[in-house]
């Protein structure tokens, strides 16, 4: 899912709940400070998530276990 340049700043924890096939998610040039697990813990399929250009200033709960092991890439710039 592509969701480039659409001004985001936040995302409700399980946002992606209901696309459990979901593999990559593209999330840059928006308005993110903060980036967490949560939006995310659902998705056991995720692979890619990509977040830059963005104005990340907390990173938050990325140590999970179950997030770290599904994820391949996380881009941040």
């Amino acid at each position: 899912i592509h969701l480039d340049k659409n001004r985001l700043n936040y995302l409700k924890p399980r946002t992606f709940s209901n696309l459990v096939n979901l593999e990559y998610i593209y999330l840059n040039e928006n308005n993110f400070e903060k980036l967490s697990y949560e939006p995310f813990e659902s998705l056991t399929k995720l692979k890619v998530i990509s977040f830059y250009a963005n104005r990340l200033k907390i990173i938050e709960k990325l140590s999970e276990e179950k997030f770290l092991f599904k994820c391949q890439f996380l881009g941040l710039n």
